[in-house]
């Protein structure tokens, strides 16, 4: 035998022995996830769910289309969706306002982005404090007293 065959098999042979490693590898950590995804879906874990949906913009997906059945979780996801929902409008209406806010105007289109940051830090706030009563299975309250915010959830039906 020549070397360069020697050096082609002994390749070849690496080349099956790393694509069974992989194959392994693969196969076990399919059989993970879909462990951890039986446990999740439980109902007693359904509160980690609903803590999900509370992150940023589009958390609430998670709770409102995988726990269909469960109250609890389309609760804090359509609460989720409907905060996620009036940051976005608040900072898109600013940004545009503070777009076409001439140069001479410095002092309101600083103001502008202030308030902007201070939309971001309230909605920040709020989502920690949803993620806080979603996992200690409580229901969120604070947005139910506000009138507008009822009204928008008759607006918006998901």
């Amino acid at each position: 035998m020549n070397p360069v065959s020697i050096i082609k098999e002994k390749t070849i042979a690496t080349k099956e022995k790393i694509q069974l490693v992989v194959m392994e590898n693969y196969r076990i950590a399919v059989q993970k996830v879909r462990e951890a995804w039986t446990e999740a879906m439980k109902d007693e874990n359904s509160h980690y769910l609903a803590a999900a949906g509370y992150v940023p913009f589009i958390g609430w997906l998670v709770p409102v289309y995988l726990k269909e059945d469960d109250a609890f979780c389309q609760e804090h996801g359509k609460t989720a969706f409907y905060m996620a929902l009036i940051v976005l409008v608040a900072v898109t209406t600013l940004m545009l306002v503070n777009l076409f806010t001439t140069r001479d105007y410095r002092v309101i289109r600083l103001l502008i982005v202030i308030s902007i940051y201070l939309i971001y830090l309230a909605y920040f706030l709020f989502i920690s404090y949803g993620m806080y009563t979603s996992l200690h299975r409580k229901n969120f309250e604070i947005p139910d007293t506000i009138a507008a915010w009822n009204k928008l959830r008759t607006i918006i039906e998901l």
